[in-house]
C-alpha cells in the first residue's frame, strides 16, 4: 500500500488490497519474536526500510516462502522471494 500511496495511486493500491483481503482474509500478527527478527534482518540489509524488514520478519517468522508486494526492495533480500501484485494480477 505504501508504494501506491507514495506514487499517488491510491486507487489502484486499495484495489489491490481488497483483493488480497479476499485472499488472505488473517493477516498476521506482528509480535515481539517478529520484531527481534525484523531487527536481525535490518542489521543484514541496511539499506532496507524498517517497515519492509518487518514484513520480511512476519514472512520469516511463518514459514512462508514469499511476500506479495510492489516494492523491489523485496528483491534484495535472499531469504524470501517477492511475488509482483501485477504479475498475479494477470
Amino acid at each position: 500500500m505504501y508504494v501506491y500511496w507514495y506514487r499517488k495511486r491510491l486507487e489502484r493500491g486499495l484495489d489491490y488490497l481488497g483483493r488480497l483481503l479476499i485472499l488472505f482474509p488473517t493477516p498476521l500478527p506482528v509480535s515481539g519474536e517478529v520484531i527481534a527478527t525484523a531487527r536481525d534482518i535490518l542489521a543484514a540489509y541496511p539499506q532496507l526500510e524498517p517497515r519492509d524488514a518487518i514484513h520480511t520478519a512476519v514472512v520469516l517468522n511463518h514459514g512462508l516462502e514469499a511476500i506479495i508486494s510492489a516494492d523491489r526492495a523485496f528483491d534484495e533480500i535472499t531469504e524470501i522471494k517477492r511475488l509482483d501484485p501485477l504479475e498475479l494480477y494477470r
